[in-house]
């Protein structure tokens, strides 16, 4: 058995590790895996091909840092996903329409336990496989430096926007 791993340049760092640790444990049961590295939009476009039917691809490592409402990352997973947020080509209509409840509930707690049945759905259906949760730790001196925007999933330092620095200042 072999397989190609797929992984975009932007997040090459610490997937590239990741893999190093995984590759020498998978060639021991006799699974060889190859890395490839791509742009994100090369990688995107690989794992979803041909015309976004998911079908030239084996494995690929990339992340999702979701928000606090869990509607968005929920939502990459939906049918109409296809060729725009899905990377794993996962279309199920019973997990669409929970959806659809869970966005609907008008009770907290009713729609935790909508999201709960969700996400024990996609533990069951594995479109994902989780290889790991990285910590985010930040460090600063809260005596000299205030104004910091602690965002969850990435801390004080987010490379998505600028949000988190936006207000820095020293005091």
């Amino acid at each position: 058995m072999a397989y190609t791993v797929i992984i975009p340049t932007s997040r090459q760092a610490d997937l590239t590790r990741t893999f190093q640790i995984m590759q020498p444990d998978f060639q021991q049961i006799g699974v060889k895996l190859t890395l490839k590295v791509l742009d994100p939009s090369a990688a995107f476009d690989a794992i979803g091909a041909p015309n976004y039917k998911y079908l030239n691809f084996d494995l690929a490592m990339w992340d999702w840092i979701p928000g606090v409402d869990p509607s968005s990352i929920l939502s990459v997973l939906l049918c109409n996903q296809y060729g725009s947020n899905s990377d794993t080509g996962y279309c199920d209509k019973t997990y669409d329409n929970m959806y659809t409840q869970q966005e609907q509930a008008v009770d907290p707690s009713a729609r935790k336990q909508i999201v709960y049945q969700m996400q024990e759905k996609l533990f069951n259906d594995r479109p994902y496989i989780i290889l790991n949760y990285p910590d985010v730790i930040d460090a600063y001196n809260g005596k000299k430096w205030a104004g910091f925007y602690d965002e969850p999933g990435y801390g004080i330092i987010n490379n998505n926007g600028i949000q988190s620095l936006s207000q820095v200042h020293q005091i």
